[in-house]
């Protein structure tokens, strides 16, 4: 079975690009994850003061990339998962469905490294090697089935959202019924008291040795895995199909000409930015306005304005794709651009060494700055990490083939261990 890589002039740098720019971009979100309780009070937090540097960066930031980095990558996974098969399609497919299982089983084992070895709470590769195994069975579907996962994806997103608030609906009535039996807010005073209480004492394990955040940790790892491991499958392999159509499309291999790019970010622009301030207007006089959620609660037993947020997130991704690639015909930012390839390259070492990262920075055994900054100052972190990977991607490709997991995952997918080094 062959085993070398993809030649340097076959490679599709556009791919790399944008996977660089999408794993660059979940990071703005991940950070969350590392640095703060951002569940918990996130709403409140925010919509504080209106001019606050907290609400401007992060309502920009939110608007932009918040689902629409975690979708495309989602789809330029699928889109990975053919190219792989195509490289090898000379090759009988029961060995080339062998090499892609094991390529994913070590995937997998990738995912449970950063949960439980790097310390982040909500790992993606674990659940993208399973969905890899799945999707290997539907490749082959027609392009126009493959498409369908776009209004398949908007429909599950609606439908979970709904399943979460008839949870909060359902708590909502439940605390009615016991305020009507017990003294005023008493029983709501107390379960307050205890949410505050957990989390200050996973605080004290954050900020302590790497077995006291591992303690913390683990538990959200786990959680992640099965417990909330179906949800996420559901919603990431429509995903994942609609990156391998617009792959054969030619969306992602900058197949297409200028004038149907442009169409496409005008069309998505012009759909996904209303639909935002519609999401930041409900999320503000709605979600974070005590009557008028209690209104909804009491009137709604199904609420449609989720499906807004589903909607806007594809619109969104599919029109932010379309202006990176015009801007890449244009030949702008020409060095960014070979910049965001050599991270798109090293997708998993990068993705991993985020990890790696926010740990260090937040957790007790290393700068011990966990729920410490703001959100804004929460970016100052990612900038700091975009400009360190950013500038040592290009370095490292210059000397060797591969990033080092890129490398390690190569080795052990053929049991071989590959080049590594250039020659010049």
């Amino acid at each position: 079975m062959k085993t070398e890589p993809i030649k340097e002039q076959n490679r599709i740098l556009i791919i790399d690009a944008i996977r660089g720019i999408a794993i660059l971009g979940i990071l703005l979100m991940n950070v969350y994850v590392g640095g703060q309780y951002w569940q918990d009070n996130y709403l409140q937090d925010l919509i504080s003061d209106y001019n606050s540097a907290d609400f401007i960066s992060t309502i920009f930031v939110q608007s932009l990339f918040e689902g629409k980095m975690r979708a495309l990558f989602c789809m330029l996974f699928g889109a990975g998962i053919l190219l792989f098969l195509k490289n090898k399609e000379k090759q009988y497919f029961s060995d080339t469905k062998k090499l892609h299982f094991k390529r994913m089983f070590w995937l997998a084992l990738f995912g449970l490294f950063n949960g439980y070895v790097l310390l982040f709470k909500y790992d993606i590769l674990f659940m993208y090697a399973t969905a890899g195994v799945i999707l290997i069975f539907l490749k082959n579907l027609r392009i126009r089935y493959k498409l369908l996962a776009m209004p398949i994806v908007i429909l599950i997103g609606l439908f979970n959202s709904n399943l979460d608030y008839q949870k909060e609906r359902k708590k909502y009535f439940e605390q009615i019924a016991t305020a009507e039996n017990m003294a005023p807010n008493t029983s709501l005073v107390k379960k307050e008291e205890e949410k505050i209480d957990l989390l200050k004492k996973e605080e004290d394990l954050i900020k302590g040795s790497y077995i006291d955040v591992a303690t913390a940790i683990y538990p959200k790892v786990y959680r992640g895995q099965t417990k909330e491991f179906i949800n996420r499958l559901i919603d990431n392999i429509p995903l994942m199909l609609l990156g391998m159509a617009l792959l054969q499309l030619g969306f992602f291999t900058n197949g297409w000409q200028t004038n149907n790019f442009k169409k496409t970010a005008i069309i998505g622009y012009l759909i996904g930015i209303p639909l935002v301030i519609y999401d930041w207007y409900f999320f503000i006089e709605v979600q974070n306005n005590e009557d008028a959620k209690n209104s909804m609660y009491q009137n709604q037993s199904i609420n449609l304005s989720f499906l807004v947020y589903h909607l806007q997130r594809i619109a969104l991704a599919l029109a932010h794709v379309a202006l990176i690639t015009i801007l890449y015909q244009k030949g702008w930012f020409h060095s960014l651009f070979k910049r965001l390839e050599a991270v798109g390259q090293m997708a998993l070492t990068n993705y991993l060494m985020q990890s790696f990262f926010l740990a260090l920075i937040f957790y007790g055994f290393g700068l011990n700055l966990f729920n410490d900054l703001s959100y804004y100052q929460l970016y100052f972190v990612v900038l700091g990490i975009w400009i360190v990977q950013l500038w040592y991607s290009p370095i490292w490709l210059k000397y060797f083939r591969f990033g080092p997991f890129e490398w390690m995952w190569r080795s052990l997918t053929y049991g071989k261990r590959q080049k590594l080094k250039r020659t010049h």
